[in-house]
């Protein structure tokens, strides 16, 4: 009587790493969740076009007076390939480098502001490898200054050249004064909405 050898089973191994990898997104997103700040995001949703129409206005506005050069060099007119086609559009014949410029103002700004309120208030804002903190605030606050400062001034170019502002004066000192009282306002808020949610 022969006796034959039974076949083994084939053995079939999970894919290493692939429920280590699905519990790391799992994780991510439930913390995403957890620390989400509703109060902050509807502040932001509100407050970014309010923002933006003003740095596209009165800031661009600032940024040609500055520059003269930047309001004949329109967007439409550029060789890049994202922008083909944008000048099929109206609005698109209003949009130069100005505009740019004044959008990139606005992140910095923000960004700045928000950052110096958080190291100045809650001792947040920096990584743990920072040695020397005290230096650490100093530079970001004297990046901050100079941000508000360069704001400041190019709100003054923009108003004073407004109706409003009928060619400077007391009125685009007020105004100015005014704008930055509030850009600072809104970064403290929403440095304020931020801590109340990590508290």
């Amino acid at each position: 009587m022969s006796t034959q050898p039974v076949p083994e089973k084939p053995v079939s191994y999970p894919i290493r790493g692939s429920r280590g990898v699905f519990s790391a997104i799992v994780d991510r997103i439930a913390m995403f969740v957890a620390t989400f700040n509703f109060k902050s995001f509807i502040f932001s949703c509100v407050m970014i076009p309010l923002m933006s129409l003003v740095y596209l206005t009165v800031i661009a506005d600032g940024w040609r007076i500055a520059f003269e050069g930047m309001a004949n060099k329109k967007l439409y007119k550029t060789e890049v390939a994202v922008l083909t086609g944008i000048d099929q559009y109206e609005f698109a014949h209003r949009l130069d480098i100005a505009s740019c410029c004044a959008i990139v103002m606005m992140v910095l700004v923000w960004m700045a502001g928000t950052k110096t309120l958080r190291l100045l208030l809650c001792n947040k804002g920096y990584k743990k490898g920072v040695l020397n903190l005290g230096l650490f605030r100093r530079v970001i606050l004297t990046i901050t200054i100079a941000l508000f400062t360069l704001d400041s001034y190019l709100f003054y170019n923009g108003i004073a050249e407004s109706s409003w502002g009928a060619g400077g004066g007391l009125k685009a000192i007020v105004a100015t004064l005014g704008w930055a009282s509030a850009l600072f306002g809104l970064c403290f808020f929403h440095v304020t909405l931020k801590m109340d949610d990590s508290e």
